[in-house]
């Protein structure tokens, strides 16, 4: 096999490892944001979205890569950019939990 056909396969995949890599930061990054987020809403407004004081706090305090199920980077989306979608706090949290 040609060397430039090497590097070029080398290439395409370094750069959608460099893709998956720069999304996963980007969906922590906007979790994190979100989750700080969450922690400054008063009580009335966690009442109107329905979660307790302590299911918000449990939630804001979770470490930023420890991503909710429901936003994982799925393997049919690599690269495409998870912080179109609205924030999706609401998913991580069951009310009254």
């Amino acid at each position: 096999m040609p060397l430039p056909i090497i590097a070029s396969a080398v290439s395409r995949q370094a750069s959608r490892l460099f893709a998956r890599i720069n999304a996963y930061l980007r969906l922590v990054d906007q979790i994190r944001r979100e989750r700080r987020t969450l922690r400054t809403l008063d009580d009335r407004l966690l009442r109107d979205i329905g979660v307790t004081r302590d299911a918000a706090e449990r939630e804001a305090a979770r470490d930023p890569w420890d991503l909710p199920e429901a936003r994982k980077p799925r393997p049919d989306r690599v690269g495409q950019d998870n912080q179109r979608r609205a924030p999706n706090f609401l998913l991580t949290i069951r009310p009254g939990s």
